[in-house]
């Protein structure tokens, strides 16, 4: 089963709807993952239909930021239990093959990242399958204190090795460059 999380910045761009195209027609995921749609769910639907996908789940966005949609296929045996505007939280499978799989978005004002923290820490407490948790987080835990970190050591959450760029690109408003911070991110817990 492949799995693809993407940060596509607004389905409302033509530019992203094509690179995303490219990105399904490659990769062909079971699952595919959006984060900052910007859009209601009846764009996501015809998204939904664009990219040949049976089912479709979305987190309106509210004014012209956030968004989130989870799309699958009917092969997939897939439940949403839970959501928000900051993550999708779905189990997957059936009987002693189930485990969780949560699409997260963490809040990206830098005043609200304890709101993140905890969203991970609850979610991590709501059952004890093995449990995958992709997506922005929209934090940095490289730093030497990080409420980020402790938050993922608390959750039983670790990083998954990944393939490609290491870092992602943001730009701050109000400042002249842009910054190299790793954002995205899998994580699991060991089961």
């Amino acid at each position: 089963m492949r799995i693809l999380c993407w940060n596509c910045r607004g389905v409302g761009n033509p530019l992203a709807v094509n690179a995303m195209e490219d990105l399904v027609f490659y990769y062909k995921p079971s699952i595919l993952f959006l984060m900052e749609t910007k859009v209601h769910g009846v764009r996501m639907n015809q998204i939904k239909n664009l990219f040949h996908y049976s089912n479709c789940f979305s987190v309106d966005s509210i004014g012209i930021g956030g968004g989130l949609s989870l799309m699958w296929n009917n092969d997939v045996q897939l439940q949403v239990s839970y959501f928000s505007s900051n993550f999708i939280d779905c189990t997957i499978g059936t009987g002693s093959a189930q485990w969780c799989f949560t699409g997260f978005y963490g809040c990206p004002e830098p005043t609200r990242r304890r709101t993140s923290w905890n969203l991970l820490r609850e979610l991590s407490s709501r059952n004890d399958l093995p449990w995958l948790c992709c997506g922005n987080y929209n934090d940095i835990a490289s730093h030497l204190i990080s409420g980020f970190r402790g938050t993922l050591l608390d959750s039983s959450l670790s990083d998954i090795q990944h393939n490609g760029s290491f870092l992602s690109y943001t730009y701050r408003e109000g400042t002249p460059f842009c910054s190299k911070e790793r954002l995205d991110r899998a994580c699991s817990n060991t089961a």
